[in-house]
């Protein structure tokens, strides 16, 4: 639920070398597909570094957290008998948006990488555990 899910409709617009980049990047990552669909499917992608590649994966993870929260939202109105579940579901991926987001966007800004990949990891676990 946490990730974005786009289609390979547009990579031709990847030159050759630019894709090679991203296949290298995404086979370091849990999710091969999900990451090239990501990827491919944002033209930013085309003449960045892996350090833009990371920021445009935390994007996508934003995106779909603040989707996720809105759904929940709207769930929370019909749903009643799943306030208290759903309130949980809403503070882990609140947590998404305004800590592990802000931290993974500091961290590749910052030249870590690493420390970006540990909180974009994050992210899976608290949208697992909801």
């Amino acid at each position: 639920l946490l990730f974005l899910s786009l289609h390979l409709l547009q990579t031709p617009f990847i030159a050759m070398g630019d894709r090679r980049l991203i296949e290298t990047t995404c086979k370091a990552t849990p999710s091969y597909n999900l990451c090239m669909s990501t990827l491919l499917t944002n033209p930013k992608s085309s003449n960045g570094d892996i350090s833009d590649l990371g920021l445009i994966m935390v994007g996508a993870t934003k995106a779909k957290a603040t989707r996720a929260i809105q759904q929940i939202k709207s769930i929370y109105k019909s749903r009643p008998e799943l306030r208290h579940a759903l309130n949980e579901c809403a503070q882990m991926y609140v947590a998404v948006v305004r800590a592990d987001v802000p931290s993974a966007i500091q961290a590749l800004d910052g030249g870590q990488p690493k420390f970006a990949e540990d909180g974009m990891a994050d992210t899976a676990v608290e949208a697992q555990a909801c």
